[in-house]
């Protein structure tokens, strides 16, 4: 009875332990079981975290290479801003320049014209008081032919300051498409007679640059003006030769009238040879009007014109022309 009353007692504290193990197993594991819940909720979370994250990484980096994009075009534009200001700076130097020229040569003008107008007026003037006083038919008739050439050389002035404003407002003028050949031949009827006077040789290339579109009277006007002077200014010891030749230089077609006359000392007239009225030779008539005209026109039509000389050997102008669109 005794050993079996150990035995269940003994069982019974057992199955309490026993109870209490399981208890204890049953209670660690549901901890688990919440713990292994919370950590899944907790990995969900990170997930969520993480693709909220490498998804606004996705943004920050588009939105960098948006910016960088942007940095470019505005570094872009920002050249292209300087470009434009280095540009218009140069353009309003170039502007600012011809306008001191264009100033300087309506000074020039205005005081050479007011010149000029200045003598022959008051010889008409004279020449009007002289007529009330006289009384002797010779000497009228004489007064009154002195003021027709008085008059006319009146007229003349105020011609060749048409002529210049004419020029100085060219914008209105159409360019034609010109041959040079064609052109050229046309001219020479109207100085065939200076021309075999002057038993003068005249002979023209032009097959590098055959045409251009053009201002033709302007054009007309610099190869007659250029034609004639190395007619006007030949040396009287040698037979004239003038050479005609046109080539393209780049954005210009380049005219080039050269002769064998007796030549100019440009270290004297460098800056006076395309002055209005400005004459280096006084033993042939002439206005000093010519090549004034020649650079005028030539610069009317956007090029420029450049001589070469020797005194006792001849002269090469060239005229430098754009061929307008």
């Amino acid at each position: 009875i005794g050993l079996q009353f150990i035995v269940l007692t003994l069982t019974y504290i057992f199955d309490q332990q026993q109870n209490k193990l399981i208890e204890k197993i049953e209670t660690q594991n549901t901890k688990l079981k919440l713990s292994q819940e919370e950590i899944e909720a907790q990995n969900e979370e990170l997930t969520q975290s993480q693709e909220e994250l490498s998804s606004k990484r996705n943004l920050v980096e588009s939105q960098n290479l948006a910016l960088i994009e942007a940095g470019k075009i505005i570094e872009q534009k920002n050249q292209e801003l300087v470009n434009k200001n280095d540009e218009l700076e140069i353009e309003i130097e170039k502007r600012t320049k011809e306008l001191v020229e264009y100033t300087q040569q309506l000074e020039q003008f205005a005081f050479i014209s007011s010149h000029n107008l200045r003598a022959p007026i008051a010889r008409i003037l004279g020449l009007g008081n002289l007529l009330e006083i006289s009384h002797d038919p010779e000497d009228e008739a004489q007064i009154k032919k002195n003021l027709i050439v008085s008059a006319q050389e009146l007229d003349r002035v105020v011609k060749d300051l048409n002529t210049i404003l004419e020029i100085k407002n060219s914008n209105h003028q159409i360019a034609h498409t010109v041959r040079f050949e064609e052109e050229l031949k046309l001219l020479l009827v109207g100085l065939e007679k200076d021309l075999n006077d002057s038993n003068t040789s005249l002979t023209f290339d032009f097959s590098e640059a055959p045409l251009i579109k053009t201002i033709r009277p302007y054009l007309d006007s610099i190869l007659i003006n250029l034609i004639s002077n190395a007619i006007k200014y030949r040396d009287f010891e040698r037979r004239p030769e003038i050479k005609i030749k046109t080539s393209q230089v780049g954005e210009f077609i380049c005219l080039s009238v050269s002769d064998n006359g007796i030549g100019l000392n440009l270290k004297l007239v460098q800056k006076k040879i395309f002055t209005i009225y400005s004459r280096f030779h006084t033993h042939v008539e002439g206005k000093g009007l010519g090549l004034y005209l020649v650079k005028a026109q030539a610069e009317a039509l956007g090029g420029k014109v450049e001589v070469e000389s020797k005194e006792g050997e001849g002269t090469i102008f060239t005229v430098f022309l754009k061929s307008k669109e």
